[in-house]
Parts: structure tokens; sequence; C-alpha cells
């Protein structure tokens, strides 16, 4: 891992999007405001997608199981 390290920069995308969030705040917030407002939006969305996803891999046999051997 170094020795890549010392030929391919790598660095963290997650820290890489907070970094631009921080600059894009101090320095344009009308914008940034306004691309919070949108991706608040875009998350509601995701959300909801991804407890559908949620849902769909849990086995429902398993859940019955389950819920049997509790009561």
């Amino acid at each position: 891992m170094v020795v890549l390290a010392q030929e391919f920069l790598i660095f963290s995308g997650y820290l890489a999007v907070m970094a631009t969030g921080i600059f894009l705040i101090k320095f344009d917030a009308p914008l940034a405001q306004q691309l919070r407002s949108s991706f608040d939006s875009l998350w509601t969305i995701a959300q909801i997608f991804l407890f559908v996803l949620l849902g769909a891999s849990i086995q429902l046999q398993a859940l019955v199981i389950t819920w049997l051997w509790v009561y």
C-alpha cells in the first residue's frame, strides 16, 4: 500500500466532499444554501429508495420463524 501511495495520490472522497462544502459555505453562501436545499430533496427520495431496498433484503421466512420463537 505504501508503494502504491508513492506513485498515486490516494485520498478520502468523503473528506474531499466535506472540504468542498466548507469552502463553498465560506466563499459563496447563497450558492451553498441553494445546493443544500436541492440535496435535501434528493436525500428524501434516496431515503425512501434505501428503506425499500432494506425491506426487500429481509427474508420473510426467517422473520416469521424468529417472531414465532419469541412468542
